[in-house]
């Protein structure tokens, strides 16, 4: 656990860099100003990640000292390397540690707008401060190919991870468009019809997202039922509601839920959910062996939020079972870690194989399809539907390679 938390904050190919680094050190002369400026840029890039860390402290420090309460912060995306509860908090430390976030709420709406401004303002102004702070201590240095200045990168670092939240732009995360900071924080300050009142069942809404997390999917499901009795501010939960019924093997139900959506998919309730209600739908018919739908949905959630590793791993799928082999695993590969058991590794490892099958690479097929086998217990109900493809489609590819 130690190395795979190391890791995320200073992944291997870091290390790389530093024995080239010393190489030119010891050279001397001009060739050292190359040694020199890699080992500022391994410290900035070691150092944003660090920064990353500072910002969501950030954001729940204010968000405490607001009278909020802090349910989770997440740091990083991918493969979950660390979790720890602490206090009512859980704290969750993934292995591509590049953004995070804080679920917050308040028990009532007494100054609410305030108190939000005041917490989305907390991530950015913590990492100016410590920049200030940092170049107050270190100084501007004329030249960074002549020494190494730790101090000072470090301060810049905070300052770029000030700039990317204290300038407004929207963002995706998992096929959902939101907005980063500052971009939240004019939305407060001028949108006026906005309902605040969904805010007091955010605890609620927290708690279903960790049961979905243990596949506590009928617990899950009937929480939020009950959030959409209290408000009509949580329709995007439907989305969420088929995906547990998905995972308990309720895929008709699942898929009708996702259809109704469909129309709506533009309209305000919908319009930041819209690449994920794509991407569901598109897993969906995927488990129900309807690979044409699976194609046409999560090609559209694929160019719509690309950079999403779910929405890849729907789209490498879909291309699989289409035949495009290759495009498919080039998609999908390099998310594939065999240090991490979890469902989405899974997946994605299943289609690796299948890939590689349709390749004729068949060693390398064995190896992926291994991996699933040996973790098998851990699949989902949806997903040992398209497990049993796999392994039938793989069989067939090899009884027509032995003909």
């Amino acid at each position: 656990m130690l190395f795979n938390i190391i890791k995320s904050v200073i992944p291997l190919v870091y290390w790389i860099f530093l024995p080239f680094a010393f190489i030119f050190l010891i050279i001397g002369g001009k060739d050292a100003e190359i040694g020199f400026a890699t080992i500022n840029v391994l410290l900035f890039l070691i150092s944003h990640r660090i920064a990353v860390i500072l910002h969501e402290s950030g954001h729940a420090a204010f968000a405490i000292l607001a009278g909020g309460q802090v349910k989770r912060m997440t740091l990083g995306s991918q493969h979950k390397v660390f979790q720890k509860e602490i206090g009512n908090m859980k704290l969750l430390l993934n292995s591509r540690l590049t953004s995070g976030f804080v679920n917050v709420y308040f028990d009532n709406l007494d100054f609410i707008k305030g108190k939000l401004i005041f917490v989305f303002s907390g991530g950015f102004l913590v990492n100016l401060m410590i920049a200030l702070t940092a170049w107050y201590v270190s100084g501007i240095p004329k030249n960074i190919f002549e020494n190494i200045y730790p101090v000072f990168c470090f301060g810049m670092a905070n300052l770029v991870a000030f700039f990317l939240s204290a300038l407004p732009f929207p963002i995706k995360s998992d096929g959902v468009r939101t907005s980063n900071d500052a971009l939240s924080i004019i939305g407060i300050l001028f949108s006026k019809r906005k309902d605040y009142r969904s805010y007091l069942y955010l605890a609620d809404f927290y708690n279903a997202n960790d049961l979905l997390e243990e596949k506590k999917y009928d617990e899950a499901i009937t929480l939020l039922r009950e959030i959409q009795l209290k408000t009509d501010s949580f329709r995007s939960s439907d989305i969420t509601i088929s995906y547990a019924m998905l995972k308990k093997g309720e895929f008709g139900q699942a898929l009708e839920i996702l259809e109704n959506l469909l129309p709506d998919a533009d309209k305000n309730s919908l319009i930041h959910y819209k690449f994920l209600l794509f991407n569901n739908l598109a897993w969906n018919y995927l488990v129900l062996n309807r690979i044409k739908e699976a194609d046409k949905y999560s090609e559209l959630a694929y160019n719509g939020s690309g950079n999403s590793d779910v929405i890849k791993g729907t789209r490498a799928a879909a291309l699989i079972e289409n035949g495009w082999y290759y495009m498919g695993k080039s998609i999908i590969l390099k998310n594939v870690n065999f240090r991490f058991v979890n469902n989405q590794n899974l997946c994605a490892s299943m289609y690796c194989a299948l890939a590689y099958a349709g390749m004729g690479d068949w060693p390398n097929s064995a190896k992926y399809l291994k991996f699933v086998l040996n973790n098998s217990e851990s699949l989902d109900k949806d997903e040992m539907v398209l497990f049993e493809r796999v392994k039938n489609k793989i069989d067939i590819l090899k009884q027509n390679q032995n003909r």
